[in-house]
């Protein structure tokens, strides 16, 4: 049974030195494959069948438990939004489970924030940007050097997606302008740290950071990416001896880098068609048509990105990308 009143926490130490890698699942409630494939892999090391030889992994399988009582994508709010510590002023559950889980964050050196997605075909990833994020890590007393963009290289994902936190600062800067308002205090929604989550402040206190997006809610085989993502990355860290169900090295593995994102303005604004992420959209392209007939036209040959079409007036609608 769910209890909203606790956050529970799995820590398995390999008796050699090493990373610190820290798994989340369920960050949004109603995201159920994070939570089974990491139960999945506590079973497996809790039965040796998987061994931690070196550093510590600590397995969160429920991040935000009154989501996942309710079975929502939020529980007060979304999780994965303004995730930093609130001190005093806390006006919601999500904020005072931001003052429990932010310290476990600061510890680790590797996160990788397990998800699924409501409207496309093939699991992702989310890295910071493709460049400069290389870390120093002790793995078995030798300094090794590492990178998001190596550590998704392990992963069972062909497309990757880049320069999210940059992309949605620079659309609250707009939604500012558009607005008229140029000037804090700010509420949530022109809070340009709005658009961080749990990656965006693991990032923030020096670690590396992962997004995955196993595949569709529904989809059965999402775990089992969860599953051996969690082992693969172990495996590339040298804290297991196991290679479990390793992806090929030969793959070729796309770099999709966020330049634009584009706000709802209100709940008339309609897609042209039913644009799905990944969606190639050719320059001059229609994409939409505003609720009082304005056309919003792409200004590149670029890629779609999170399409929402049950965003609220004034949130983000839908991302632009291209090949990185």
């Amino acid at each position: 049974m769910i209890n909203h009143l606790h956050v529970e926490t799995h820590s398995f130490f390999g008796l050699k030195p090493g990373p610190n890698v820290l798994v989340l699942g369920r960050v949004h409630g109603n995201e159920y494959c994070g939570t089974l494939a990491i139960n999945n892999v506590i079973n497996l090391i809790q039965n040796q069948l998987v061994n931690i030889t070196s550093g510590k992994v600590t397995f969160v399988p429920i991040t935000n438990p009154l989501a996942a009582i309710k079975g929502t994508r939020n529980g007060d709010r979304n999780l994965n939004r303004a995730f930093y510590p609130k001190g005093s002023s806390k006006n919601d559950f999500e904020d005072e489970l931001n003052g429990i889980l932010s310290p476990i964050l600061e510890e680790c050196d590797v996160l990788l924030d397990l998800h699924s997605f409501l409207n496309g075909v093939k699991p992702f990833a989310l890295i910071g940007n493709t460049a400069g994020d290389e870390k120093a890590i002790v793995v078995n007393q030798e300094k090794v050097y590492t990178s998001e963009s190596h550590l998704v290289s392990a992963l069972e994902v062909d497309t990757v997606i880049a320069n999210w936190s940059e992309t949605y600062a620079r659309g609250v800067k707009n939604r500012r302008k558009r607005d008229g308002i140029l000037s804090p205090p700010f509420s949530l929604n022109y809070d340009e740290k709005y658009g961080d989550g749990t990656t965006e402040y693991a990032r923030s206190k020096g670690a590396l950071a992962i997004t995955l997006e196993c595949g569709q809610h529904e989809d059965v085989s999402a775990p089992r990416v969860g599953v051996n993502a969690i082992l693969n990355i172990l495996g590339c860290l040298r804290m297991i001896e196991e290679r479990y169900n390793p992806v090929a090295d030969n793959r070729k593995i796309s770099c999709i880098s966020l330049f634009d994102v584009i706000d709802k303005i209100s709940h008339g604004d309609k897609f042209t068609k039913n644009w799905k992420t990944f969606m190639k959209i050719e320059k001059n392209e229609i994409i939409g048509i505003s609720e009082k007939g304005k056309e919003v036209i792409a200004p590149k040959d670029c890629f779609m990105v999170f399409p929402n079409q049950n965003a609220e007036p004034g949130q983000e609608w839908f991302y632009l990308g291209e090949q990185s």
